[in-house]
C-alpha cells in the first residue's frame, strides 16, 4: 500500500487510484532525464499518478529542488522512510506499478529502453483497469523458497536435482574477469563432482545489432522527448555506432556433460534480466531439486571471482545433500 505522506510541493499522495512510484535520485547526473520521463508519463496516462521518491539525498536538497525546477509530478524526500520500508527495497533505480487498492502489478528495475518504451502501452492498460494485459508482460521476481512462476523457454528446473544457473555478458568487465580466472575450469571441476546437478550458464549474444538500438531509441524519443533520453545514447545514434566495448565471450566446446551453455538475445524467452527481473550481470541462481529458488538473496554480491563462485556453488550443493539425507 502507498503510504500516507505529503509530497514536498504539498498535498497528500492520492489513494484509490493507479500509481508508477519510481525510486531514484534527484541529484545533476541522472535528475533531468528522469523528471523528462516522469513527467511524459504522467502527461500521457493521466490516469495513473506519478510518484518520484528520493531515498538518498538531503531532504531540504530535493525540495528546494523541485522548487527551482517546479516539477509537475509527486516528489518525495523520504526522510522518514516510509516508502523504502514500505516497499522493501534499497534499489536505485527501480520502478512499482500499483492499482488501485495498491497491490503491486509489475516493477522494474534499472534502466531498460526496451522496458521504457514497453511501459508506455502498460500505463494504458493500467488506466483502463485492464490488469489481466499487465500480468501477460510483467517480469515474475524469483521468491526464495518458491518455484518460479514464469518458466525461461529452455532452463529445466527441478525433475529431482538441484540445478544451478549462472547468468553472464560477453560485455562485461566483471564477468569477462572471472573468465579470465578460470571459470571453466572451475564449473567443469564443480560439475564433475555432483554429475546428477544441472548446470545451466545464460549468456548474452555476442553481437550488437546497432540499427534495432537506432529504431529503440527513435520510439523511445518519439514516446517520451529527447530530454528523457541519456546524452551518451544519443551522442552514439548521431555517431553511428557505440564505444568500443571489445566483446569475450564464452568458448563454446569443452564444458562438462552437465553444463549447458544457452546464448540468447535480450527479450527473449531465455532472458532472466527480462522475465525474472535479474539484476545485470555477473548474477547467480540456485534452485532446488523440486526447482524453488534459493538464492542469492536480493543478488549475488560477490566477490566476483571464479573461486568466489566456485565455493558459493559448492556450499549450496552441500546445503542440498544434507537436507536430502535428513
Amino acid at each position: 500500500m502507498l503510504p500516507v505522506v505529503e509530497t514536498v510541493q504539498g498535498g497528500l499522495i492520492k489513494q484509490g487510484m493507479p500509481s508508477l512510484v519510481f525510486f531514484t535520485m534527484l541529484d545533476p547526473a541522472m535528475a533531468y532525464e528522469t523528471v523528462a520521463l516522469a513527467t511524459a508519463w504522467q502527461k500521457r496516462h493521466p490516469g495513473v499518478q506519478v510518484i518520484l521518491v528520493d531515498t538518498r539525498s538531503n531532504p531540504e536538497d530535493v525540495r528546494a529542488w523541485v522548487r527551482r525546477e517546479g516539477v509537475t509530478v509527486a516528489v518525495i524526500a523520504d526522510e522518514d522512510d516510509a516508502f523504502e520500508e514500505a516497499f522493501d527495497t534499497n534499489r536505485l533505480p527501480i520502478l512499482y506499478l500499483l492499482d488501485e487498492r495498491g497491490i503491486i502489478q509489475d516493477k522494474i528495475a534499472g534502466n531498460s529502453l526496451e522496458r521504457f518504451i514497453e511501459l508506455d502501452q502498460v500505463l494504458s492498460w493500467a488506466a483502463a483497469g485492464d490488469w489481466d494485459s499487465v500480468a501477460a508482460q510483467r517480469s515474475e521476481w524469483l521468491t526464495v523458497g518458491e518455484v518460479p512462476r514464469r518458466s525461461l523457454a529452455d532452463v529445466p528446473l527441478g525433475q529431482g536435482a538441484p540445478t544451478i544457473v549462472y547468468h553472464t555478458s560477453p560485455f562485461c568487465d566483471l564477468c569477462q574477469r572471472i573468465v579470465e580466472e578460470g571459470l571453466q575450469e572451475q564449473l567443469n571441476a564443480v560439475a564433475g563432482d555432483y554429475p546428477e546437478v544441472n548446470f545451466i550458464i545464460l549468456q548474452i549474444a555476442d553481437t550488437f545489432d546497432f540499427e534495432a538500438f537506432r529504431g529503440q531509441v527513435e520510439t523511445f524519443t518519439a514516446l517520451y522527448g529527447r530530454a528523457a533520453l541519456p546524452d551518451v545514447l544519443l551522442l552514439a545514434v548521431e555517431r553511428g555506432r557505440l564505444p568500443d566495448v571489445p566483446a569475450v565471450p564464452l568458448p563454446l566446446a569443452g564444458w562438462a556433460e552437465n553444463i549447458r551453455l544457452i546464448n540468447y538475445t535480450s527479450h527473449d524467452a531465455n532472458d532472466p534480466q527480462r522475465w525474472w527481473g535479474q539484476p545485470l550481470t555477473p548474477a547467480l541462481m540456485l534452485f532446488d531439486s523440486q526447482g524453488a529458488y534459493q538464492g542469492p538473496l536480493p543478488i549475488w554480491e560477490g566477490p566476483y571471482s571464479a573461486q568466489a563462485l566456485e565455493q558459493v556453488i559448492r556450499g549450496f550443493l552441500e546445503l542440498a545433500e544434507q537436507s536430502e539425507n535428513e
